[in-house]
């Protein structure tokens, strides 16, 4: 794939400068700085996802379960909190 970058004058030849100082071309120092910010998007996404992942992780009533609970007339608690219930029943179960 070619790829046309438009750059004026001036920061061209900085850029050829710099490249040339340091043993590259322009085209490796481009190819270089777009894979590392594919590879930091990727690295972000992945954390931003396992984030979001762990703030699901939490068991919830569904609308299923209330929906049941509804027709066998169970009255739900307003206060209750799943993710403590949840802890105490895995404290109680490896007890």
């Amino acid at each position: 794939m070619n790829l046309t970058i438009q750059l004026d004058e001036q920061k061209r030849t900085a850029v050829e400068a710099w490249a040339k100082a340091h043993g590259e071309t322009v085209e490796k120092l481009v190819e270089k700085f777009l894979e590392k910010l594919v590879t930091e998007s990727d690295q972000t996404s992945k954390r931003a996802y396992q984030e979001m992942e762990k703030s699901f992780s939490r068991p919830l009533i569904t609308d299923e379960i209330r929906r049941l609970q509804d027709e066998a007339g169970i009255k739900s608690v307003t206060d209750f909190d799943e993710r403590e219930d949840f802890e105490n029943h895995i404290k109680r179960k490896h007890a």
